[in-house]
């Protein structure tokens, strides 16, 4: 089931009890929908991510959450409905994941075989395909 950017940010933010900041958030987000991608071949939000110079982005979600800089993201999601339950690999990740440090984050989401490398131009914002980021979970899959 693909659910909205927004929607999966302010599950990412809850399970962090709003302790996340924007940097951290889409470095979350982008392990999750690679791991959904990866295990049912379906995307996990519904846009695409970019490759930016600090790593995958959903433009959209920079937009609406790039005024919180540096500082953690508060709750500003009320217009987005809260589903009936945490998307399960939305919380594996957050539980995997959520205390790290965003260049810790980095270190995951900049693997130097990975969609964001293979995609990332300092000249332009690239989208990174799906069946980029499929290719880095079947990679890391095989490195277990």
């Amino acid at each position: 089931m693909t659910i909205t950017s927004l929607e999966a940010a302010k599950q990412m933010c809850e399970l962090s009890n709003w302790a996340l900041t924007h940097l951290q958030l889409q470095k979350l987000l982008y392990l999750a929908h690679m791991v959904h991608l990866g295990r049912t071949g379906e995307p996990l939000v519904d846009e695409d991510f970019e490759a930016w110079m600090y790593g995958p982005v959903i433009p959209s979600l920079y937009k609406k959450l790039s005024f919180f800089g540096n500082s953690k993201i508060k709750n500003i999601f009320n217009t987005v409905d809260t589903l009936s339950s945490y998307d399960k690999i939305i919380k594996s990740i957050y539980d995997s994941f959520g205390k790290k440090e965003a260049w810790e984050l980095s270190r995951l989401t900049h693997s130097p075989k990975g969609a964001w490398v293979k995609n990332y131009n300092p000249e332009i914002n690239r989208t990174i395909p799906n069946a980029d980021i499929l290719k880095e979970y079947q990679e890391r899959q095989k490195k277990k």
